[in-house]
């Protein structure tokens, strides 16, 4: 028990407090309260218990000045005999209650608010008269206005998701509308031009870009995925088998966009004319070059600069893409100024239905299915897929298949044979599986679609394709936690100097899937629809089936959690080529995907003798951050700026850079606030420490939001910043005890010490790694 007399803050203690329980806060002499708090001090009360203690906060509010401290301080509080619990209410439910508690003067805000996190969390399952019925009574517009708002919300999220799904500007193009195969006709294409086939599922396009290649007197295929090129043009050289010295006598090749700058591929490209440039996938190709892995000498630059020499040699050019869009249009256009277009689109019908239901809901039934039926399930979440192939098998369930980029390899010969699919229950899918797939015959009794903003609405509809005879879908949809940057000018403040035309180019493609990701409850319906889906709304909702998903996804998860600890545990360390080389097809199997871990974690501790306690430190790769953190701020300053010309030396998109001296100087200014040693790790910080770390830190937000860290700053500037201060210490390894109260100048603050042990643990890793170092 600790008992706290008085702060800076003006209050009474009524009784003992817990610094681990509960305490309860009013303004008044409240007889269930332990603080009185004066009225016009309450906020800074309650912050200051928020901030430096363990405890639960619950204010017992007396006015609804005191209800909107509380929720706009995200604590519980009870206010007019009503309870309610911030920590379980939902991000809508919190805006309308805080709607609900407005002033005149904050109505039209809240609304808006409200307005536009429904629309972000519900999508389509909420309608503009659904909104204006939940909220018309507190908000400052009457219903008609207020649908009007989430009508116009509603119209900019599909205008443009259209523009980055889709081709809306035609001008200048040769457009035709074509109902069968047939239409497109090979031999117009092979007497020259650009040609876009951009017709649906069941037109053609793979064996179209074999036909023509097959006739072109020397064509070069590009496509953004390893699996992709192994499967298709069975005729082509494969880029990994081309002998130097023989690009010349040969007809065709095929590469991934990654290895477009490769030597051999560039003599290919270069030592004779080149005929036909065949990109499939065209749409998927150009975001990999934005956003896609990329390792060592193969960089984005490259590949951009690369790929557009090859769209301007070509005397054909064919590019497939079903989800061709604007940006993929204007992209050719910046190569092929004033040349014709020719583009093919199908009218898109799909005898398919998709049913969105609430998320919880649609992945309790998908979860059922898994164990008690023959699922298909496409789903953005690695976790998910890995954690019930595994638990399913523990469960004694036969042939539950989870297919993602690190375990792809294993189901080669499924994925080119998808009739196999028939004698196995359920098949789990993330990404990994492309358009070059398609699945007829997979006995499936019921297909779903889980999606949690990982990947774009776009992608999306591209996995639910790959099941072709399917007539109806149940998709439960989410956005991500996180909301990510929108505007391109805003993504390129990211970078350093001035922005590059590439730079302008990655940056469009990236606030587009931004915001299709940030609004992927509202844009899948819009993508859907343009693929040709039927789309309506569910309105399951099963408690109980609910409840099991939940007891069976914690059950899924900690036994994922310990195979792969055992995993680690038996692992052999991969070799520096196994690592390069999965990091450039960006697709393994199970059993490379644990060795490149495992070379990452003995890399990362300094010893090859791994143990339980390694792998309890590691935390799925925290550690490597963490390490790499100290070391980071650990660097001299001439040692920083060599690091950083080496950089500036290497060819690499500006995103790619890393910035030394720009880390090197935030991260120390974040330990030298807080009076952490770099050498022992120790030493302690006050509240007020902390808040003048945050002052400084939002000054320069900017610069700290372009850290590799994982805490980013809001443009609010936080009132009170000592548990983000401890969250950025997390970020090197770093953990505090509990706050110790003192009083100086009849003023109390409390003081946060870097555990002894938390500090050890990380030096231990950094000496180990030092003897590494000087031994290699």
């Amino acid at each position: 028990m600790k008992t706290i007399y008085k702060t800076q803050k003006e209050h009474t203690l009524i009784k003992k407090i817990s610094e681990k329980g509960k305490i309860y806060v009013s303004s008044a002499y409240d007889k269930d309260a332990h603080i009185a708090a004066h009225p016009s001090s309450l906020e800074d009360v309650v912050r200051f218990y928020q901030d430096n203690f363990k405890a639960k906060l619950h204010v017992l509010a007396i006015t609804k000045k005191e209800a909107q401290i509380a929720l706009e301080s995200n604590c519980n509080f009870t206010y007019q005999s009503e309870f309610y619990d911030i920590a379980s209410m939902a991000r809508d439910d919190i805006e309308l209650l805080k709607l609900k508690l407005s002033s005149t003067d904050c109505a039209k805000d809240n609304t808006y608010r409200y307005i536009t996190t429904t629309i972000r969390n519900h999508g389509v399952r909420r309608s503009p008269g659904d909104i204006a019925q939940a909220i018309h009574q507190y908000s400052a517009f009457d219903s008609e206005s207020i649908i009007g708002i989430a009508q116009k919300k509603f119209s900019e999220i599909e205008k443009r998701t259209k523009a980055a799904l889709s081709v809306t500007n035609r001008e200048g193009m040769d457009v035709r509308k074509v109902s069968s195969k047939d239409e497109v006709c090979i031999d117009e294409i092979l007497n020259g031009g650009i040609f876009i086939d951009a017709t649906g599922t069941g037109f053609g396009k793979t064996e179209k870009a074999e036909a023509i290649l097959n006739k072109a007197a020397r064509g070069l295929y590009v496509t953004h995925r390893r699996s992709i090129v192994q499967a298709s043009i069975p005729f082509a050289t494969h880029y990994e088998r081309i002998n130097i010295g023989s690009e010349a006598e040969i007809q065709t090749v095929k590469t991934v966009i990654n290895s477009i700058g490769k030597p051999q591929v560039q003599e290919f490209i270069n030592c004779a004319p080149l005929d036909v440039l065949v990109i499939d996938e065209v749409a998927q190709v150009l975001r990999h070059i934005a956003e896609g892995a990329f390792d060592g000498k193969n960089d984005r630059v490259t590949a951009w600069e690369k790929l557009s020499e090859a769209l301007k040699r070509a005397r054909v050019i064919y590019i497939a893409d079903a989800d061709t869009a604007d940006f993929v249009i204007d992209y050719v256009k910046s190569i092929r100024k004033n040349e014709k277009i020719v583009m093919f689109e199908s009218g898109r019908s799909l005898a398919a239905e998709v049913v969105i239901e609430n998320f919880e809901d649609a992945e309790a039934a998908a979860v059922s299915e898994i164990y008690n039926g023959k699922a298909f399930i496409a789903t953005d979440s690695k976790a998910f897929v890995r954690k019930h192939a595994l638990e399913a098998n523990n469960e004694g369930v036969k042939g539950v298949i989870g297919i993602t980029s690190d375990s792809i390899g294993n189901y080669a010969d499924i994925l080119e044979d998808t009739k196999m699919l028939s004698s196995f229950s359920s098949l789990m899918f993330s990404p990994a599986i492309t358009s070059s797939v398609s699945i007829v015959d997979g006995g499936f009794t019921d297909h779903y679609g889980l999606f949690n903003g990982i990947i774009t609405s776009g992608d999306a509809v591209q996995m639910l394709r790959r099941e072709r005879t399917a007539t109806k879908f149940i998709v439960g949809v989410k956005p991500c936690r996180e909301i990510l940057i929108e505007k391109a000018e805003e993504i390129l403040l990211k970078n350093s100097g001035e922005p590059t035309e590439f730079d302008r180019f990655a940056a469009r493609i990236e606030a587009d899937s931004n915001f299709i990701r940030n609004n992927i409850s509202a844009s899948l319906s819009t993508a859907l629809e343009l693929a040709g889906f039927k789309v309506t709304i569910g309105s399951l909702d099963n408690q109980v089936a609910k409840y099991k998903a939940k007891c069976i996804n914690a059950s899924a998860s900690q036994y994922e959690s310990m195979v792969h600890k055992n995993e680690l545990l038996s692992a052999v360390s991969a070799d520096r080529k196994i690592i390069k080389k999965a990091k450039e097809n960006g697709e393994m199997n199970s059993i490379t995907c644990i060795e490149i871990e495992r070379a990452e974690l003995e890399k990362t501790v300094g010893t090859i003798n791994i143990t339980e306690q390694h792998i309890k430190d590691w935390q799925r790769g925290d550690l490597a951050g963490q390490i790499r953190n100290l070391e980071i701020a650990r660097l001299s300053l001439s040692d920083a700026e060599k690091k950083n010309l080496l950089e500036k030396n290497k060819k690499r998109a500006s995103r790619d850079r890393f910035n030394y001296l720009a880390h090197r100087e935030l991260l120390s200014l974040v330990l030298d606030t807080l009076n952490i040693s770099k050498e022992t790790l120790m030493g302690s910080f006050t509240t007020d420490d902390a808040n003048q770390l945050g002052e400084i830190l939002h000054e320069r937000r900017v610069d700290f939001n372009r850290l590799i860290l994982k805490k980013k700053l809001k443009k609010t500037p936080a009132k009170h910043f000592t548990r983000t201060a401890k969250k950025l210490l997390s970020e090197f390894g770093l953990l505090t005890g509990d706050g110790v109260t003192s009083t100086v100048d009849g003023v109390m603050m409390n003081t946060y010490t870097v555990t002894k042990a938390s500090a050890e643990r990380v030096l231990r890793y950094l000496d180990k790694r030092k003897v590494v170092e000087i031994g290699e």
